[in-house]
């Protein structure tokens, strides 16, 4: 059974709300650098070109950080359909 009760705000939420109920805040929250992740080798060259525009983007709002070790598998790989991954 999980935990009872609603889940706890991210520090950074709270911060911006100016924390009304005083509570003690963490700082063990994981803070990932903001950066653009690499583009994927198996995109089409249109789809890159959109990543690389898409991407510039969300790291100009501070939107778009790199996972902390968020290993792909090739199994979860997008294809298209009727196509198979290790194509």
């Amino acid at each position: 059974m999980g935990k009872r009760g609603p889940r706890p705000k991210p520090t950074a939420l709270r911060i911006l709300e100016g924390n009304p109920g005083h509570k003690k805040m963490s700082g063990n929250e994981p803070k990932p650098d903001p950066a653009i992740p690499t583009c994927p080798s198996w995109l089409p060259a249109t789809a890159k070109a959109e990543w690389l525009r898409v991407s510039r983007e969300l790291y100009a709002m501070a939107f778009l950080v790199v996972p902390i070790e968020v290993p792909w598998p090739d199994t979860a790989r997008p294809t298209a359909i009727g196509t198979s991954p290790s194509a």
